[in-house]
Order: structure tokens, then C-alpha cells, then sequence
């Protein structure tokens, strides 16, 4: 063994003094510090990620619990409800859609106040609904009366105010749906120069239409009691 070794190994073996113990020890002492305090930082941190992310599943559990009930909720009177519709023939035809109009919003027990047969009928067809939903109706125009057909002289006073009221439209002819002087609705089916005939009987007399109508949204009335 070497002298210079034997003097490498003595320097490794020999013992620390008392400052230097005290400042490993201080070392040491802070990176206890430091861990603990990255240690601390990790726990808030990793505290603020779970307190976030129960309040996002809290949130997205709120808004599957409300969605829930949405769904859950049927269409009782008092609730204003919105419908897509479609209107068919007998033969299945596409006569209307609200894919080209508006949906239909209505709120559910009006039809009793406004007496519509037709909005009753749809006011009765949602209620028990909830959204998704279809439901079909048929609906008949009734008979057709041939004692509501008129050929009225082009001089009558009434044919003279349609004339007038309609001139800008083209004036009398052919299809066109008047609106006669008792608030009635009329189509008229031929003009000629000394007479104009018209048809008063209901749009759908002598008709039947199917309805399809599927529930799409619910606002509920804050006053009614729920379902």
C-alpha cells in the first residue's frame, strides 16, 4: 500500500469537525425545508385540482340531475310547451310542416279559453307528453255544404269591397281565400264578368288531415303543481 494512499484512505476515515457536522446537519435541515414546503405546495395544489374537480362533477352531477328531470317532466296544464308538427293527407302527403314555418308554442289549457276546435285538439294531444315525444291526431273538416256555395253579382256591395280590398293582391280570382264582411273566411272558385262564386264552407270541409306532432320543449308553470 502507497504512502499516497494510505494518506487518501486517513483523509476519508478521519472525522468531521463540529462546524461542519452542524452546517451537513443545517443543509439537511433545509432541504427538509424545502421538501416539506414543496411537499405543502403539492398538497394545495393537488387539494385545489380535486376541490375543482368535485365541483365539476358536482356541477356536471346538477346538470345530469336537471337534465333528468327534464326528462322526466310531462306536459301538465299551465305549461307553456313548443311542438314540431307535420300535417298530412290521407295518403300520407306532406301538406304543412313547421320544418318550414315556426315551431308551435302554445301554453296547455288555453284551447279551452279561445274555443278553437283545431287548438284543442292540440292542447289535448300534448298533455302527458314529455320531450321526444309524438303523438297523432286526425282531423276532419266535417261535410261539405253546398248551401254555404254563392254566386254573388259583380255589383253586390259585398263583391265591390272585396274588389277594393283586394286590389293589391291581384284583385278577385280563382283560389283566393277572402275574408267576408262577418268575419268568416270564403274561397272563391270562379269570377266572371257578371258573378263571382264563392265557397263559405270551412277550409277542411269534406277533408281529413293527420297531424304528427312531437313534444320539444317544456317551460313549466311556476304557479301548477308538478307531475
Amino acid at each position: 500500500m502507497s504512502a499516497a494512499f494510505v494518506s487518501q484512505l486517513q483523509s476519508v476515515q478521519r472525522p468531521r469537525p463540529a462546524c461542519c457536522v452542524r452546517l451537513v446537519s443545517q443543509i439537511y435541515s433545509r432541504r427538509r425545508v424545502v421538501a416539506a414546503k414543496h411537499a405543502i405546495n403539492l398538497h394545495r395544489q393537488c387539494t385545489r385540482c380535486c376541490s375543482q374537480s368535485d365541483a365539476a362533477a358536482a356541477s356536471s352531477s346538477d346538470s345530469l340531475g336537471t337534465t333528468a328531470e327534464a326528462e322526466a317532466r310531462v306536459a301538465v296544464e299551465g305549461d307553456t310547451v313548443t311542438v314540431h308538427y307535420k300535417c298530412m293527407n290521407p295518403k300520407g302527403e306532406i301538406v304543412e310542416t313547421s320544418d318550414s314555418n315556426e315551431p308551435l308554442t302554445f301554453e296547455i289549457g288555453a284551447g279551452e279559453i279561445f274555443g278553437n276546435k283545431m287548438f284543442q285538439a292540440f292542447d289535448a294531444g300534448v298533455r302527458g307528453l314529455r320531450i321526444g315525444e309524438k303523438t297523432y291526431l286526425e282531423a276532419s273538416g266535417g261535410e261539405w255544404n253546398k248551401d254555404l256555395l254563392f254566386n254573388v253579382p259583380r255589383q253586390h256591395e259585398e263583391v265591390q269591397r272585396l274588389e277594393g280590398r283586394y286590389k293589391n293582391v291581384g284583385g278577385l280570382k280563382e283560389g283566393l281565400v277572402v275574408e267576408l264582411t262577418n268575419g268568416s273566411n270564403a274561397m272563391i272558385l270562379d269570377v266572371k264578368d257578371d258573378v263571382v262564386q264563392l265557397d263559405a264552407n270551412n277550409m277542411m270541409a269534406g277533408q281529413i288531415l293527420m297531424f304528427e306532432l312531437e313534444l320539444v320543449s317544456i317551460d313549466p308553470c311556476t304557479s301548477g303543481s308538478t307531475p
